[in-house]
């Protein structure tokens, strides 16, 4: 309180209450920290949820994988948990389930409804890992949306080589909130992003992230299909 008085003498009652409005604000308001996977209970299951779905229809894992076009062995790996598939690759597996991503990457959803209003708390999204990538979902509290947004925070790589191109249906929205990333596509040279900055892209297009320096970076990404 003395760094407060010191900066508004004129009201000392008054600044005490701003901060005792603001503290209670505060406390009411969820973390705004965006915490690693495996740390909260919304920790999503990507792999358990595609076994689950598979079995449901009766497909052998040899069968499935055919259909998604992908290697058994990786859709072994995805489905225990030894592998942590990319959204492109997750985007061939729910086509092939004839399902929206947003339904393979959460185990409950709200019926489509003519009123369609969800929101998720700061910090209270589903998780889900990949190599490069912390993502968290947002407001997949509705099914059949149209668009995918989700939270993604960049890890820095130690060692300074391109991940893989990825590559999947529909468009995509890039929004830099913290660091600095670097896109790489396959037709244009890479384009450095810093907070506020915004890219729009076709998401044929071959495209990967990676973080400017030793720092990680946090960046909003909407899907649209």
């Amino acid at each position: 309180m003395a760094t407060m008085d010191a900066r508004i003498p004129t009201n000392k009652a008054t600044g005490a209450l701003k901060t005792s409005q603001s503290q209670a604000r505060v406390a009411r308001l969820p973390a705004t920290s965006f915490t690693p996977v495996g740390t909260e209970t919304a920790t999503l299951n990507v792999g358990a949820r595609i076994r689950a779905l598979r079995r449901d229809r009766k497909w052998t894992l040899e069968a499935a994988a055919k259909h998604f076009d992908i290697g058994r062995s990786t859709l072994a790996k995805i489905e225990t948990s030894q592998m942590s598939p990319t959204i492109g690759l997750l985007q061939k597996i729910a086509h092939g389930f004839e399902v929206d991503l947003i339904d393979l990457l959460q185990t409950k959803s709200a019926p489509a409804a003519t009123g369609r209003f969800t929101i998720t708390p700061a910090g209270m999204g589903e998780r889900h890992e990949t190599p490069q990538h912390f993502h968290e979902l947002l407001c997949s509290g509705l099914a059949n949306k149209r668009m995918l947004p989700f939270r993604s925070r960049i890890k820095a790589q130690r060692e300074r080589k391109l991940p893989p191109f990825y590559r999947h249906e529909g468009e995509e929205l890039i929004f830099v909130l913290e660091g600095s990333v670097i896109l790489h596509s396959e037709h244009y040279a890479p384009t450095e992003l810093g907070p506020g900055d915004a890219a729009y892209i076709d998401a044929h297009m071959g495209h990967c992230f990676v973080t400017k320096g030793d720092e990680e970076a946090t960046v909003l990404f909407v899907i649209a299909e």
